[in-house]
């Protein structure tokens, strides 16, 4: 308040200042108008400083009627200003516009006065309402802080609720997708909440897919795939079960396994905690009581879970591999005593008749007694192959691991086939060797005496065929080499497996078994080497095989 009475009293003593300059207007000189520019100067501020400082209701109106009252009392100022100027001022009329300005100026000092009272008494009126209005606001301010409290701990609670009513959701809705059970409705909103709930949903249809699948191999599955827990039960099983045993799953699950088992097989299968920790993994064998009362032979591959809690089963039928194996050793039974031994008598009876132990036989009878001989000796041949292969299938096979030169056993093998070389035409070259091996030479002069024997067979006359060896760090390899017809590229592989034959007419014209190269890969394999051929069709053939061949330990 104490700014504005000092701009008021400054305007109104200004106002008097310019007038009285200008009441030197009839005697004009540059120093009173400069003292009148000065004067209107510093007035005209204080005018301007009363209307920006004043805007109480109670000031306006005597704010706007003192801005008037200025403007004409200027304008006439101005008004004589310019005349006075231009020197048009006349001294009479000097002394009017002075008189005329003095009484503007006394009507403009009084209502300078006025406007002063009427202002203090505003602020006094204002500073009361300032004060109501102060304590209003304190109200407003005090009721505001409460309101937004009480506000806070609502959405709060409200906020809390929803959220955790969202999030008890999306665990319940975990909890379903392991019941396998139906989700619930989809959260709405935009935040972290619904992300993770969509997620969840997209997870649950990848499992539900994948369980589709899965539950579709089970059932269509041609193997048993069960589960036993730490009791010794079936707690699940797959429809196989019906078309293997005869047995629904209903009627296995939660059912004792060695309740199926025959008497011989009921070790075989865990019944508690013990003995299925103690279970390994892997396979083993056993036999099955069907529902018909039938036994079957199962193939079972078992894995035991992290908690050694159960057992996962896949069980495969071999009931008709066992009967083949039970046939197949029936059949070398057979073979071996039904057949091998009446042709042995035959050839001895041969052998005397050829002697002449019943007297010269005629020439034509002694032609046939030849061939017969020599057809006795192929079957001979062919059934020791079988019995041979056999034992080799089997594992059965002993070896007598023993240093060999290697030159004694290629005199050897060569000395064995030189007759059948000669009737067929064909020479033989051994390669000259000093190397020694660690094997079972009677074993592996079989497999010489095959490859060299083939390769006369299949050589045209004048041909040689070569027996050869080469070293290398750890190991030898030793080869037959021909000239012969060769072997198709599509051939190289299948030529070892039994009973196969470049063409179906060799077995007869040739002869052989077809077991020959089949025996040979066993035997090489069992002795711990690989064996393979490089032909090309047309320009002969190269049998090669390779044995381990470890380099003797220095002495210390």
């Amino acid at each position: 308040m104490s700014n504005f009475q000092d701009i008021a009293t400054a305007a109104s003593d200004g106002y008097l200042a310019v007038f009285s300059s200008i009441s030197y207007a009839t005697l004009p000189s540059q120093q009173s108008v400069e003292d009148y520019r000065h004067a209107r100067g510093v007035y005209t501020q204080h005018i301007r400083a009363i209307q920006n400082i004043s805007s109480h209701p109670l000031t306006i109106k005597s704010v706007q009627a003192l801005t008037e009252g200025s403007k004409k009392a200027l304008a006439l100022l101005d008004d004589i200003e310019f005349k006075v100027q231009n020197n048009d001022l006349a001294i009479y009329e000097g002394f009017q516009y002075s008189r005329r300005a003095m009484l503007l100026a006394k009507e403009l000092k009084a209502q300078l006065t006025g406007f002063r009272q009427e202002y203090q008494n505003a602020l006094i009126e204002s500073d009361e309402e300032a004060a109501r209005f102060q304590a209003l606001l304190q109200n407003y301010v005090i009721a505001g802080i409460t309101l937004s409290i009480v506000m806070a701990f609502g959405l709060c609670f409200y906020f809390s609720k929803s959220i955790v009513h969202r999030l008890q959701v999306v665990k319940d809705n975990t909890m379903r997708i392991a019941a396998e059970a139906p989700l619930n409705k989809p959260i709405s909103g935009r935040d972290e909440i619904t992300d993770l709930d969509k997620a969840i949903r997209g997870m649950n249809s990848i499992i539900a897919e994948t369980r589709r699948n899965e539950r579709a191999v089970l059932e269509n599955a041609s193997d048993i795939i069960c589960t036993i827990d730490s009791t010794g039960r079936f707690s699940s099983i797959n429809p196989a079960s019906l078309t293997i045993w005869g047995y629904p799953t209903d009627d296995l699950r939660g059912r004792r396994c060695i309740d199926v088992l025959a008497e011989d097989s009921k070790n075989t299968l865990p019944t508690n905690k013990e003995t299925m920790a103690a279970h390994p993994n892997g396979s083993f064998e056993n036999r099955v009581i069907t529902r018909d009362g039938s036994y079957r032979d199962m193939l079972w591959s078992v894995q035991k879970s992290d908690d050694e809690q159960s057992l996962f089963c896949v069980v495969h039928d071999i009931t008709e591999r066992k009967e083949a194996e039970r046939f197949k050793q029936q059949l070398t039974a057979v073979v071996s005593h039904d057949l091998r031994t009446p042709l042995t008598s035959m050839q001895g009876a041969l052998t005397l008749l050829t002697m002449g132990a019943l007297g010269e036989l005629p020439e034509q009878a002694a032609k046939k007694v030849k061939i017969l001989d020599a057809e006795i000796v192929r079957l001979i041949a062919i059934t020791n192959d079988l019995l041979e292969m056999e034992s080799l299938t089997a594992g059965k096979l002993e070896l007598y691991m023993r240093e060999t030169e290697v030159a004694d056993l290629f005199e050897r093998c060569k000395d064995s086939v030189e007759t059948f070389a000669e009737q067929h035409g064909v020479k033989i070259k051994v390669a000259s060797t000093d190397v020694v091996i660690v094997t079972d030479a009677d074993r592996l002069a079989r497999v010489v005496i095959n490859l060299l024997g083939n390769a006369i067979k299949f050589s045209p006359p004048g041909e040689t065929v070569s027996l050869d060896i080469t070293t290398s760090p750890g190991q030898v390899e030793i080869s037959v080499s021909d000239r012969g017809r060769g072997i198709p590229d599509e051939f190289h592989e299948s030529i070892f497996e039994r009973f196969k034959q470049v063409e179906e007419s060799d077995s007869k014209e040739k002869g052989g078994s077809g077991l020959g190269l089949a025996i040979c890969k066993s035997i090489i394999e069992q002795l711990g080497g690989t064996i393979g051929v490089e032909s090309t069709f047309g320009k002969g053939s190269r049998f090669w095989f390779k044995l381990p061949n470890p380099e003797p330990s220095q002495p210390a």
